[in-house]
């Protein structure tokens, strides 16, 4: 297992209160957004076991944003106090990985190389544009990268990326 790896995910962003009831809407940060919808619990800090939140209850918004109801959140002044707050899981909460996938966040940090194998960087960011993610790579120069496959070549075993920089884009 690679040293990068976290115990923990970000998959969230809680960016209002909603009614007076404590709902709050959180914005997504993961490719399945139905995951919500089967977690019992988050954690609004990965450090502190006691941030954690019991969820009541989830819907959909029409705007890609999810309603959630927390039960320890009873009303909209406490759900207003949560805006700006990022929602994490466990690693274990995680949904299963296929063949040949991976968690954007065990890339961040790695040692990013070209496909001569010259090294150019760390991946220091993942951009999530909503269309396509985007790698911010930093070294001597940095670079941004839309994270297509074609672009992107995830060595996790030998702890590093392979990436083909003709559609990068040199930032510096």
């Amino acid at each position: 297992m690679n040293k990068h790896l976290s115990n923990y995910f970000e998959i969230g962003k809680i960016v209002s209160a909603h009614g007076i009831k404590g709902y709050v809407k959180v914005y997504p940060l993961t490719d399945d957004a139905d995951r919500f919808f089967e977690l019992k619990s988050i954690l609004l800090d990965p450090e502190r076991a006691d941030s954690a939140l019991h969820i009541d209850n989830v819907e959909n918004m029409s705007n890609n944003t999810l309603l959630i109801k927390f039960k320890e959140v009873k009303d909209r002044n406490e759900a207003e106090a949560l805006k700006g707050r990022f929602v994490y899981i466990e690693r274990a909460q995680a949904a299963p990985l296929g063949d040949n996938e991976y968690y954007l966040g065990d890339l961040v940090g790695l040692n990013v190389c070209d496909t001569n194998g010259v090294l150019i960087g760390k991946l220091a960011e993942i951009i999530q544009t909503g269309a396509v993610d985007v790698f911010y790579i930093r070294g001597e120069k940095s670079y941004m990268l839309p994270a297509l496959q074609k672009n992107i070549t995830p060595l996790l075993d030998q702890g590093m990326i392979q990436v083909d920089l003709t559609n990068g884009v040199e930032c510096d």
